[in-house]
């Protein structure tokens, strides 16, 4: 790992750089479309701001002081077994970082997050083609879990909400 990394989590005078590292995340994964507009994503983290009950969290690399990667998650305090767990939604590291250890530092960093506030399990969902991610996640000890990932989303969760 460099040196002259830093992780944080993110806040209010980080929005240019979770704007940035959403275009990159956007570029990376959709190259054929264009990027969310830097002012769509701070107005975004502004509204998770404002409302209480949107539990997003962000934590922000940094390599030499410019955006390096990625995290957004949430922490859930489910009944089942009390433990509770942080739910990572996402991670994404630059390309230019990612032969720096930024990936595994987010991930020690998250650790540590989780554990000091008495979480006792990541849980998080990778694409089936994304082995490289697959890959990653399974070196730094996780396994893999079966399940059914369901998502509801569009017009089917307009019905469902009765709109």
């Amino acid at each position: 790992m460099a040196d002259d990394l830093t992780i944080r989590i993110a806040g209010p005078g980080d929005d240019a750089a979770i704007a940035a590292m959403n275009q990159a995340m956007d570029r990376f994964y959709r190259p054929g479309d264009e990027p969310d507009a830097a002012g769509d994503v701070v107005a975004l983290m502004e509204r998770i701001r404002a409302d209480t009950q949107l539990g997003t969290q962000v934590a922000l690399a940094f390599h030499a002081g410019q955006p390096a990667g990625i995290a957004f998650f949430a922490l859930i305090h489910p009944g089942r077994r009390l433990g509770g767990l942080l739910f990572l939604k996402d991670l994404f590291v630059a390309e230019e970082a990612r032969s720096l250890g930024t990936g595994e530092a987010m991930m020690r960093f998250l650790a540590r997050f989780a554990a000091g506030k008495g979480i006792r399990r990541i849980d998080l969902t990778a694409e089936p083609d994304n082995k490289g991610a697959q890959r990653f996640y399974e070196r730094l000890g996780m396994k893999v879990r079966p399940a059914v990932f369901y998502r509801l989303e569009g017009e089917a969760l307009a019905r469902l909400a009765g709109d």
